[in-house]
């Protein structure tokens, strides 16, 4: 990947924290990159916190500039605004885009970016980044020496005092099970296989999330993995991801 980058210009749609992570990355990888925020305020602290310039008024404001090409972008903007910036980005020719998860607000909207990406011939990668770790990769050779998987487990816990926190000027909450729960649960399934069936349960709910905040289920993969899962929003506890096998657990 950084011989990949180095010959190239990555643009980076995003100043916020997320965003300050990727730009050490690049920085650290010797990639030439430019980044792109929304408010004056924003690249403004991103410049403060990182000594590297941004631009504001996102995509109209980098057009404006003489150099406003590039063959790869990171989209690390807020949830409303990844899917409609990541259009934005293969309309204008960008056709290397990686995106944050979970790519949009709504099923819809993540629907809107995939037939978009067929469409012109774009190659969108969303950052379910767990399934890269060096631990996911060295259990998956693990499992495939064991037999495979013959059930599995996982939960998603969150702390909503602190996502309360987060979520004062922005309209994330109330699909925050999409927009960050999603994380576990893509491992989860990464590891064990599509389900083939399964049956959920819900209850609670909370101002920002108002649909539930306890969740249960049950099911089966097409590879005839059983697997469950839980968690409750309302209580103190943590992710999860276990794996079994004839010889082995896997804990993540």
């Amino acid at each position: 990947m950084p011989n990949n980058l180095n010959s190239k210009n990555v643009v980076l749609l995003g100043a916020g924290p997320m965003a300050m992570d990727y730009a050490k990355v690049l920085k650290h990888l010797g990639v030439n990159f430019t980044v792109v925020g929304k408010s004056l305020k924003g690249t403004q602290e991103f410049q403060k916190q990182m000594g590297i310039p941004a631009i504001s008024k996102g995509l109209i404001g980098w057009q404006k500039e003489k150099r406003c090409k590039a063959d790869y972008a990171i989209v690390a903007v807020s949830c409303e605004a990844l899917a409609n910036t990541a259009i934005e980005l293969m309309d204008m020719g960008i056709r290397k885009i990686l995106i944050e998860k979970p790519a949009g607000l709504t099923a819809k909207q993540i629907k809107k970016v995939c037939v978009n990406s067929q469409k012109t011939e774009s190659k969108v990668f969303v950052a379910y980044n767990r399934r890269f770790y060096a631990s996911v990769k060295e259990a998956q050779k693990l499992i495939e020496k064991d037999g495979g998987i013959q059930s599995f487990n996982f939960e998603f816990t969150e702390w909503c005092d602190q996502v309360a926190k987060k979520l004062k000027e922005s309209t994330t909450g109330e699909n925050w099970f999409l927009a960050n729960s999603s994380h576990v649960i893509d491992l989860a399934f990464f590891l064990g296989g599509k389900p083939k069936e399964f049956h959920s349960y819900t209850a609670g709910g909370n101002d920002w999330h108002p649909t539930a905040t306890v969740f249960s289920g049950a099911g089966i993969t097409h590879s005839g993995a059983l697997f469950s899962y839980r968690a409750n929003w309302d209580a103190p506890g943590r992710w999860g991801v276990e794996v079994l096998t004839r010889k082995r657990k896997y804990i993540f």
